[in-house]
């Protein structure tokens, strides 16, 4: 049903787009969970992988500890600190993603701080950066990346947690791996960037497409003097009104009492004031869906109004538009209203036709409201 109120196709848009991310969100925070858990039993085969090929330097105690409890525990907490968030009502959104993006970025630097002799394992720390493009947030991407890439630089400058790898950047060779890296994972973030501006340009183009269509559609229904609906507005709500034939409506016509006078007395430029402060009360009343039905009558569509409700909104339109400045300055004009609600096996147009009657009897009791009632 028309309505000045309801959501554009654009909030649907964005609404959708929420949506979306909203389901990622938790397919972010499970991938953080399986993740940590796969990291887990992935350390306890390669203890036994490296044991059989005998270079486990360590015992299975320490190994059990360094290896596998303390980053497996870190790895947990950060994945059920992901789950705390996701299931907040206080965090917004964007914050959400912000903590399981920063949180995923945790994991993947402390499996390459373990295991940083395996340098193929900077791979673990690109992957939080990538993931942060589902949200399409450059901001999210660049944080993330930044995070990702410092935390990897001070990792291999300051930490040293297996001991058998030994770091010295002195060597040319170990210097240029870190820069190389450095380098790839800027790579990476950039290509990123790029992904996600291009597919921000297409998502703008789609919108502002939107908006140029929403706008011509509501052209073509809008009367341009009186700022209602107009005619074909009414045509498409009545189209409606037949779709749903259980729903509770009334029509009510209205018509400017002696308008034809203010024409020939003052001119049709002063006629189109009343029609415009008609309008204007119409649209400001907040009660009912207002159409120009033609010349000076005007049409109001009320969704599931009683006939108390819809008398005491007709009441208070009259009042109003009695108070608009032409009344007040010119010729006083009074609306004549008409109301017809619609009962069961009764179509729009049949609904037209009984509000149009109840007008005609309101009409010979000027500023008067007649409800319709079958004879």
């Amino acid at each position: 049903m028309l309505t000045r109120n309801e959501p554009s196709e654009i909030n649907l848009i964005h609404r959708e787009y929420q949506r979306i991310n909203e389901k990622w969100l938790r397919l972010h925070v499970h991938l953080t969970l399986s993740i940590a858990l796969f990291v887990g039993a992935l350390e306890i085969a390669l203890y036994f992988a490296l044991r059989y090929m005998d270079i486990v330097s360590s015992s299975r105690n320490i190994y059990f500890i360094k290896y596998f409890l303390i980053p497996t525990s870190l790895n947990l907490g950060l994945s059920l600190f992901c789950h705390l968030v996701q299931r907040s009502r206080r965090i917004p959104l964007r914050g959400k993603a912000y903590a399981v993006s920063l949180s995923l970025a945790g994991i993947g630097l402390i499996l390459y701080s373990v295991h940083s002799v395996f340098s193929s394992l900077v791979l673990a720390v690109a992957m939080p950066i990538v993931l942060t493009t589902v949200y399409s947030d450059r901001l999210l991407t660049t944080v993330t990346a930044l995070s990702s890439i410092a935390g990897k630089v001070l990792s291999d400058l300051l930490l040293q947690w297996d001991l058998d790898v030994v770091k010295d950047f002195s060597d040319r060779e170990q210097l240029a791996d870190l820069v190389l890296s450095v380098v790839v994972l800027f790579a990476i973030y950039t290509l990123c960037d790029v992904l996600i501006r291009v597919e921000q340009e297409k998502n703008n183009v789609s919108i502002r497409r939107e908006l140029e269509r929403q706008h011509l559609r509501e052209q073509a229904i809008t009367d341009p003097l009186s700022g209602t609906w107009n005619r074909q507005g009414l045509e498409q709500a009545i189209a409606e009104l037949d779709a749903n034939p259980t729903g509770s409506y009334a029509l009510a016509i209205l018509d400017l009492d002696e308008f034809k006078s203010i024409n020939d007395t003052y001119g049709h430029l002063r006629g189109d004031k009343y029609i415009q402060e008609l309008g204007k009360v119409l649209n400001d009343c907040g009660e009912g869906i207002p159409f120009r039905f033609g010349g000076d009558e005007f049409c109001i569509l009320f969704c599931n109004h009683s006939q108390e409700d819809v008398l005491a909104a007709c009441r208070s339109i009259q009042r109003a538009f009695v108070r608009s400045p032409s009344n007040r300055t010119y010729h006083r004009v009074t609306l004549s209203i008409g109301v017809a609600f619609r009962t069961p096996g009764i179509n729009g147009d049949q609904l037209l036709q009984q509000a149009d009657s109840a007008l005609y009897r309101a009409k010979a009791d000027k500023g008067s409201i007649f409800f319709y009632h079958p004879s």
